[in-house]
């Protein structure tokens, strides 16, 4: 080969050079160059080197270049797919009727035709999981009660949801950093991805919980998701109670209310 090109990590040309137009002392620079930016260690070879020298050493330095220009290229797509797949979850989640959900559906097998493609052609890696029945289902998102006039109402409970790879890790890190859940302190992945999904099923309620509770369980423990899971079935047989003895209910998610809550526990 009688010509290289030197690339940056945008594949930008920064130089190139043809060696059989070029004498030895600039085949040379232009290989120290290329060496020096391309960060690689070992000693370079000496001025005094021969051209052919120069030239195999030119041809490691163009398989190095091309080895990291395809890295930064799965890189960057395996950036664009975990922002499709973040923004598409986010879809999932704000579904509220069939058709919405029927458009979730169609993105998201559209996702998945796009990630076997990208895998099978080795653009990125396997770690990445499709949409599937079993790992994100889109259901109808379900209001919370209008605060100001209603009891709060009980909520069914939806299917559980997983994530694999690098994407799990990523949300359960951004959960532990909003200091929502302290993963040591669970017994496995399926049960912190169930904690996950009850906090997420029901954020009012969750807040509710976080400015009330005044117990010892430190926030985001396992100890504590359970009070917030026994404190929620507290609330449905609290509102059931006053209901069968026709008692009034105090206006949800106040003080009040939260108050009334303890007194009533209290007495049973």
């Amino acid at each position: 080969m009688a010509e290289f090109t030197q690339r940056a990590k945008n594949k930008r040309i920064l130089r190139s050079i043809d060696t059989k137009k070029s004498s030895t002392k600039e085949v040379y620079e232009f290989y120290r160059k290329w060496k020096k930016q391309a960060g690689l260690k070992g000693a370079a070879l000496p001025k005094t080197a021969k051209k052919a020298d120069i030239i195999r050493e030119l041809h490691h330095l163009e398989a190095h270049q091309h080895a990291s220009l395809q890295a930064a290229s799965k890189a960057a797509t395996e950036k664009k797919i975990k922002t499709e797949f973040e923004t598409i979850r986010a879809a999932a989640r704000k579904v509220e009727n069939a058709a919405d959900q029927q458009r979730f559906m169609q993105r998201a097998e559209k996702f998945n035709k796009k990630l076997e493609s990208l895998q099978k052609s080795g653009k990125i890696g396997r770690e990445f999981k499709p949409f599937s029945a079993t790992t994100e289902e889109a259901k109808p998102r379900k209001k919370h009660p209008d605060i100001t006039s209603t009891p709060r109402a009980p909520k069914q409970k939806r299917n559980n949801i997983y994530y694999k790879g690098s994407v799990a890790h990523d949300y359960i890190k951004k959960m532990c950093d909003d200091g929502l859940l302290d993963t040591d302190d669970f017994d496995d992945s399926k049960e912190i991805w169930q904690a996950i999904d009850d906090i997420e099923e029901n954020p009012q309620d969750y807040q509710f919980f976080l400015d009330n509770y005044s117990g010892k369980h430190k926030k985001g423990s396992r100890e504590f998701y359970y009070e917030f899971l026994d404190t929620l079935q507290m609330f449905e047989k609290f509102e059931e109670d006053m209901k069968n003895n026709k008692q009034p209910i105090p206006e949800p998610y106040t003080s009040e209310y939260w108050q009334a809550v303890e007194r009533w526990a209290h007495k049973i």
